[in-house]
């Protein structure tokens, strides 16, 4: 499987082995922690103030 890394990735933990790995970065934060990444969060916190 070919993977992409994302050069700007946003996220403060650069020592996650899944850095800028969005696809594995979304499915550990998934089915592993049980939240969405800092990078999502943040995506939908700016959607969410624009609709205000």
């Amino acid at each position: 499987m070919i993977v992409d890394i994302e050069p700007n990735c946003v996220c403060k933990n650069v020592q996650c082995p899944r850095h800028g790995n969005c696809y594995e970065c979304v499915k550990h934060h998934r089915d592993d922690v049980g939240n969405l990444p800092a990078c999502l969060r943040e995506m939908l916190e700016r959607q969410a103030a624009e609709q205000k």
